[in-house]
């Protein structure tokens, strides 16, 4: 049977009890409320991350675009270059057949000059003027050097024409 004397000690155990819960009760709250705080600093820093990483996205954006221009840039200037190249090929190839017809021309003329003395000679035979002679030689002059840059422009067209066919 229970005795007051063990009806009493249940008390004071049932009270130790109680005032020990309370104490793990308030323990367990305080935990409770601390780990509150953690996982809303973790929520605050999460969010700041979220943040930080639209705006490192939002920079790499930039930076992409200004890549892109540059490179655009870069492959622009790079074909402004390949066609200098192309037009310095064209000029030195215009320079050697230039150089070509420059002999020609030389040759012609000294041909023409020939051909223009007989000529003067033939005049003179004949008593016609002197200045007669030196206009059939510019003429004649003229002539051949127009009848060269028809050719050359002939030429030129032709090539022009069938590199046009090939890229077509």
């Amino acid at each position: 049977m229970e005795t007051i004397g063990d009806h009493h000690s249940q008390a004071e155990i049932f009270q130790n009890d109680s005032i020990a819960f309370g104490v793990y009760l308030e323990e367990f709250k305080t935990l409770l409320l601390s780990e509150e705080d953690k996982l809303i600093k973790l929520e605050s820093r999460r969010k700041k991350i979220e943040s930080d990483m639209m705006n490192i996205e939002e920079e790499i954006q930039k930076e992409k675009k200004n890549f892109i221009n540059i490179m655009t840039g870069i492959i622009s200037e790079r074909q402004s270059i390949l066609n200098s190249f192309v037009i310095l090929k064209d000029v030195i190839e215009s320079s050697q057949e230039n150089e070509i017809v420059d002999e020609l021309i030389s040759k012609s003329k000294h041909v023409i000059q020939n051909m223009n003395t007989d000529s003067c000679l033939i005049e003179i035979e004949n008593g016609e003027d002197k200045t007669n002679v030196i206009d059939i030689r510019e003429s004649s002059e003229n002539y051949y050097l127009n009848s060269m840059r028809k050719f050359l422009a002939e030429k030129e067209y032709n090539k022009k024409l069938t590199q046009d066919k090939t890229h077509i």
